[in-house]
């Protein structure tokens, strides 16, 4: 039987990388941005705390 496979991409102007055709740092930069629009998104912002990588902006 075949094993199944999921090979994450990026697209970067128009054209497909897999994370193993890209320099560490430039994944990590991508995927730390990509985070930071997801969390914005949802109200959280990054914060300087050495526990919390996040804080919710809707806390009191």
């Amino acid at each position: 039987m075949n094993k199944m496979e999921i090979v994450p991409r990026i697209r970067i102007g128009g054209k497909y990388y897999t994370f193993d055709k890209l320099p560490e740092e430039k994944v990590v930069e991508i995927v730390e941005q990509r985070i930071d629009l997801a969390m914005t998104g949802i109200h959280y912002e990054r914060c300087s705390c050495q526990d919390d990588t996040y804080k919710n902006d809707r806390q009191s």
